[in-house]
Parts: C-alpha cells; sequence; structure tokens
C-alpha cells in the first residue's frame, strides 16, 4: 500500500460507496452506526430508508420486531428490565414499557425513514391499548412539532375490533404516506365502522382488508371512496366476501335489482351474513349513490 495515504475509512469513503454501503445494513446496524460520529449520522440521516416494524404487547412483555429482527422486553423485578434480542439477554434498570419506547424512538431518529408496513398487536386489551397509544403519541407530537405530519407508514396492520381505536391509531400517520389498511379480528366482529371511515387518512387508502367478521359491512362497502381494492374475510363463515360483493354491485348497476329482490334462491346465500331485509333496504340506497355509481366500473374491472 502507498504509505502517503491514510488507511481507507467511512469518514472519508466516497457519498456513492457509502449509501451503497447502508443499503445493505439492517436498521439496528444503521442506528449504531449513527452513534459513532458526527459524519456518519449525517450520513445515515440522508439515506432514504424503509423497514417493518412490529408492535406486540402482552401481559409483562412486549416484543418490538424491525425488519424481522424480534427484541422482547419483559419486566424482570420492579423496575428492571430483561431485553432479549439477537445478541446475549441483559437486564437493565429501567420499566420495560420505557425501555421499549426508547428504544422505538431511536430508530425513527432518521427522518427519512418510512415505515413499509406498521403491524399493531395488544390482545384487545384496554391497558395494552393505552400503553402502546402513549408510546405512539409521544412520538407523534415529536414529529408535529419538528413540522411532519405523521408517521411515515405505508400499509397499518392493526389486531383489533372497535372502530374507535382503529380511528385513534389512524389519525397519527402521515395522510401522505398511507395507502393500505388492513383489520384482524378473529375474536369480535369489527364494530363502530364510521368512526375510522371519517378519518382523513381513509381518503387515502386504496388497498383494505379486513380478516374476521364485521358487524354492519354496508357502512364500510358504501365509504369505500377511493379504495382500489378491498376484501372482507368472513372467517366464521368461511367465505371471502370480495368476489361476491362485486357481482352484487355489477348486478346493481347493470339493472337487475327488480330480478335480484325476486330470487329468492339467490339471495339465500347471502342470509347467512345479514339480514335479508337490511341488504333490500339499502340497494337502492347503493345503487342511487353517485359515489356508487363511479365506483362500478372498477369493480367490474375487479370482478372480471
Amino acid at each position: 500500500m502507498n504509505r502517503d495515504f491514510p488507511p481507507p475509512n467511512l469518514d472519508t469513503m466516497p457519498i456513492n460507496a457509502l449509501r451503497e454501503i447502508l443499503s445493505n445494513l439492517n436498521i439496528i446496524e444503521r442506528s449504531v452506526l449513527r452513534k459513532v460520529n458526527r459524519t456518519l449520522r449525517e450520513a445515515v440521516d440522508n439515506n432514504h430508508t424503509t423497514v417493518d416494524v412490529e408492535f406486540d404487547f402482552c401481559d409483562d412483555y412486549i416484543t418490538l420486531t424491525l425488519d424481522g429482527i424480534m427484541i422482547e422486553y419483559s419486566n424482570d423485578d420492579e423496575n428492571k428490565c430483561q431485553i432479549l434480542d439477537y445478541q446475549k439477554p441483559k437486564i437493565v434498570d429501567s420499566d420495560y414499557v420505557e425501555f421499549a419506547k426508547k428504544d422505538f424512538g431511536i430508530h425513527l431518529k432518521n427522518p427519512n425513514t418510512r415505515i413499509k408496513n406498521l403491524k399493531l398487536q395488544w390482545e384487545y386489551s384496554e391497558d395494552l391499548f393505552y400503553k402502546l397509544l402513549h408510546i405512539l403519541e409521544t412520538f407523534f407530537d415529536e414529529i408535529t412539532q419538528n413540522g411532519g405530519s405523521g408517521f411515515s407508514v405505508e400499509t397499518l396492520e392493526l389486531g383489533e375490533n372497535g372502530g374507535n381505536k382503529i380511528a385513534r391509531l389512524l389519525r397519527l400517520i402521515d395522510v401522505n404516506t398511507i395507502t393500505s389498511l388492513i383489520i384482524s379480528c378473529d375474536q369480535f366482529p369489527v364494530e363502530e365502522e364510521e368512526e375510522f371511515i371519517n378519518v382523513p387518512q381513509w381518503e387515502r387508502i386504496r388497498d383494505f382488508r379486513v380478516f374476521g367478521n364485521v358487524e354492519h359491512p354496508y357502512t364500510i362497502i358504501n365509504a369505500l371512496g377511493n379504495v382500489s381494492s378491498f376484501s372482507i374475510d368472513q372467517l366464521n363463515n368461511n367465505v371471502d366476501l370480495t368476489s361476491q360483493m362485486v357481482l352484487l354491485f355489477i348486478l346493481l348497476v347493470s339493472g337487475t335489482l327488480n330480478y335480484l329482490q325476486s330470487t329468492n334462491n339467490f339471495f339465500s346465500n347471502f342470509q347467512s351474513f345479514w339480514e335479508l331485509q337490511t341488504w333490500k333496504n339499502n340497494f337502492s340506497r347503493l345503487k342511487s349513490s353517485s359515489s356508487f355509481s363511479q365506483r362500478s366500473t372498477h369493480f367490474g374491472k375487479c370482478g372480471s
């Protein structure tokens, strides 16, 4: 080697080479690198990255998964937290919820990080939900104070059936980044649907999926707006609602409402989902709504 030149290091590396290195690091490795010095911190923060995040709140422990790397925080003793990750276990003097919050915040330091998929679960527990909400709202306030509009999330996946809780979390997402909403509710049907379909983020949803039952599906269906892909998988009936709903929409728009109402065999297939009379009462309203008519062409494409 030429002794007149210093040995290569990250600080003096060409920016294109450094970006190539950063693109091969996971989010935890990038977080470690940005702590080395100011130069590397700026390099990491100026590099646009995406990450999948999963927060799972359970009794006495929390799991935070970042790009498939899972970290578990548990209540080891009073004001002590045990951490299990890809390295050896360790115990720190901290409440486990606060330590999980601190770690999550470190990974949000990069302003150019976008969360591709944010999955949140809390076992349908009120207490666990508000612990999670406290963490998210803390960072939401910091983001908005710095000029942001919320968490940069593309897909939000929630293990919840309550419309009010879904709406509260949906409001924390940047309206300019959200494109997909997934609701998983294997224990209880989705209820209070009007709560989350009336938040601004709902208008930006393009892909909407429910894995579980829905208390009033026609409330959601009549508010699909700009949604281009939707699916409601009825777990109890083992039926994917998508193709059937699309077929109903196409038949209604084509002017076959009277025929459908007189065909008891056709309607009998849907009586296991909801009362037949409820559907009949809503068909005319759906058909006459301008938003429904505008969507009919796209639904036709989906059902073809």
